[in-house]
């Protein structure tokens, strides 16, 4: 995975955060129109070469994340189950590890109303 010093500057503030455009300008590439710019950034995107750094950065990043997430899990455990910690402490401990975890996220509920039945209830007729 070769990349030229500007590819590797726009693969590194791409990282960073930076839209595409702005990340080519901001590795060295000073093209006149704004249009110009949007393609090859676009372009450059698309390059194999690119794409693998890229994805493999980003797969660098997610690990150290899920280590720091799973320190944090173990830790937020550790207090739920301190014989000496305060029951408030516990609390929070838990509710932390099962907001991390999503086990209070919302839930999606659907419903579906047949097209009559809506009709008449905006009419004010239930019956």
């Amino acid at each position: 995975m070769n990349l030229t010093p500007k590819q590797q500057a726009f693969a590194d503030a791409i990282l960073k955060g930076l839209q595409p455009s702005a990340a080519y300008r901001s590795a060295g590439y000073a093209d006149a129109s704004v249009a110009v710019v949007s393609v090859r950034a676009q372009e450059y995107l698309k390059k194999p070469n690119v794409r693998r750094y890229l994805s493999d950065q980003r797969r660098k990043l997610e690990e150290k994340s899920i280590l720091s997430k799973q320190a944090i899990l173990e830790k937020l455990s550790e207090i739920a189950c301190d014989k000496e910690a305060t029951n408030t402490d516990k609390i929070r401990a838990m509710e932390r590890f099962a907001k991390m975890l999503g086990y209070d996220a919302p839930q999606k509920i659907e419903a579906k109303v047949e097209g009559s039945l809506l009709y008449r209830i905006r009419k004010g007729k239930t019956s």
